[in-house]
């Protein structure tokens, strides 16, 4: 676009290096996005391997049963 305007070499350059910029965003852009979708990830992943230990926590609070007969009394 400035070099359309201004017809030098250095506005070539100038507009090369603005394209340049904007690919190099773009991708950084887009390794940002997975970086954080693979955080997203391992965070659900986190919440349910969470749940998981909660519930066999609780299933562990919950008292047993013994075992065997019982005997209310002796005759």
């Amino acid at each position: 676009m400035l070099a359309s305007v201004l017809h030098s070499d250095k506005a070539i350059e100038v507009n090369i290096a603005i394209m340049r910029t904007f690919v190099q965003l773009r991708k950084y852009a887009f390794i940002h996005k997975e970086i954080f979708d693979r955080l997203d990830n391992l965070e659900s992943n986190f919440e349910s391997l969470k749940d998981l230990v909660v519930k066999l926590i609780i299933q562990e609070e919950k008292p047993k049963r013994k075992i065997g007969f019982i005997i209310d009394s002796i005759k």
